[in-house]
Formats: C-alpha cells, structure tokens, sequence
C-alpha cells in the first residue's frame, strides 16, 4: 500500500517526518480528532520506503486509554519513543513498527 492509499477518516492528509534509519522514513500523521469518538486507538504512527510503500503502521498500546493518538515521537538511536494519549510512554521498533516496552505514567 502507497502513503496516500492510507485510509482514515481523521487523517487530513499532512504529516511530520520524525527521522529515518536504513531507508525507512518514520511519519507522525496529523488527525482531525475532533471529528468523532473512537473507541479504537488511532494508528497515526506509521514507516515508509523511499517509493512511500507503508512498511508498518503503529498499533496503539495495550494500556492506556484507547482513543489517544501517537504525539511527540523522537527517533533516538535505533528506537523510537513517543506518547499516546499524553499518559502512555511506548518504545518502538523503528524497522517493524512492534512495541518494545509501554509505561503508563501519571
């Protein structure tokens, strides 16, 4: 699947390059969150190559509350470490998009 075949209703279509490792370019989408509720996590956090073919895309974790969004990342080394609805701290893969480590903090 090609970037822009990348279906939600809550994406508006721009993003924010995180970084990259080994030709894979990390991307924050940008979501209209106020256009619903959703009980399912939004999956905003996602990978491309360099033809923009989505290599993964982030599931929210499992802890936390479950309609947040991925906010803040930072490529740091060989993981990246973000936020999700601003109480849920994730380390991640940046290769596979696979959660290494969760912590919900206060």
């Amino acid at each position: 699947m090609k970037l822009l075949e990348y279906h939600d209703i809550e994406w508006t279509g721009n993003y924010t390059e995180v970084g990259s490792i080994n030709s894979i370019r990390i991307l924050l989408l940008d979501f209209n969150c106020e256009l619903r509720l959703r009980e399912e996590g939004r999956r905003n956090l996602l990978a491309i190559d360099l033809e923009e073919n989505v290599l993964w895309v982030a599931n929210p974790p499992s802890i936390g509350y479950n309609y947040g969004v991925y906010k803040d990342p930072e490529l740091i080394g060989t993981q990246i470490s973000v936020w999700y609805g601003g109480s849920v701290y994730v380390i991640i893969d940046p290769v596979t998009g696979r959660i290494l480590d969760e912590k919900f903090i206060k």
